[in-house]
């Protein structure tokens, strides 16, 4: 990811969240829906290290909340995308693929459904315990102002 994507995601988490598409922000043409998905993942990450992040950064994803998820929205709405989460209780572990990704150890993997074209097509699934957060992005549309 670009360094100025970093510092971007950075200076918008050191305030608080802005209303919904108060923040410009695009990608060049040349970008596909899967480096938008990469961005937007990694405004959810950053979101969680802020708000569950030991001092090495490392997140605790048992700590996470509903409420947690929405605080990241309000982020993530002011730059004119949409977090939305399906929360699924009793899930059994077994029934899901294996959902320990190598990098960093955590407990997330990326689902990709249909053809890929629709932002809302890629998916994240997060155990915490035996409750599994389906987490998903799309453009917000709940204002005429916005894209």
């Amino acid at each position: 990811m670009p360094f100025e994507t970093n510092k971007f995601v950075e200076l918008i988490y050191s305030n608080p969240p802005l209303p919904p598409c108060t923040i410009d922000f695009y990608l060049s043409e040349n970008n596909s829906m899967y480096d938008l998905y990469e961005v937007l993942v990694y405004f959810l990450e950053t979101g969680l290290t802020k708000y569950h992040g030991d001092k090495n950064l490392e997140i605790d994803y048992d700590s996470i909340t509903y409420e947690t998820l929405n605080k990241i929205k309000l982020y993530i709405n002011s730059i004119g995308y949409d977090l939305l989460f399906e929360i699924k209780n009793g899930m059994e572990h077994n029934d899901l693929p294996d959902l320990i990704s190598s990098l960093n150890n955590s407990k997330i993997e990326t689902i990709i459904e249909e053809d890929g074209l629709n932002l809302k097509d890629y998916k994240i699934n997060m155990i915490k315990k035996n409750i599994t957060y389906i987490i998903y992005f799309d453009i917000y549309v709940k204002t005429q102002n916005c894209r």
